[in-house]
């Protein structure tokens, strides 16, 4: 579709949301990146919707933080790396780029090193509580 609206770039919402705040503030936006988000959020809330009430929890300030830095590093990875997981793990494996098979072992790797690190802070900070039968 992106093709075809002339444009060679893929699925991505960042170009909408620069474009609905272009909208906002009385720029020319392209009209395909502003669908693209409104229809991600949209089909979100409907897909939501099907299950019951839909109500908005705002998440404490450590976890905004939490997602931030996140998302930083997610992005800083993949700038580093020069693509995503999805490029470089589809693509860059597929055409047997030695780089591509760094970044996916390093990838793998380091969520291997989170989820050990993750579980045991988690244990330390929730220690177990015997559980209580009846004979």
């Amino acid at each position: 579709m992106s093709a075809a609206a002339g444009r060679n770039f893929g699925l991505a919402v960042v170009p909408g949301t620069t474009g609905l705040l272009s909208a906002v503030a009385g720029l020319p936006f392209p009209a395909w990146d502003g669908l693209l988000v409104l229809g991600v959020l949209l089909g979100g809330w409907g897909a939501a919707r099907r299950n019951g009430p839909v109500a908005l929890n705002a998440p404490k300030p450590a976890a905004i933080l939490k997602r931030f830095a996140g998302g930083l590093g997610l992005g800083l990875g993949a700038s580093i790396a020069t693509g995503c997981t999805v490029g470089q793990g589809l693509t860059g494996l597929a055409l047997l780029a030695p780089s591509s098979f760094v970044v996916m072992g390093a990838l793998f790797g380091g969520s291997a090193v989170a989820a050990l690190i993750a579980r045991r802070l988690e244990a330390v900070s929730s220690p177990m509580v015997p559980s209580s039968t009846s004979h």
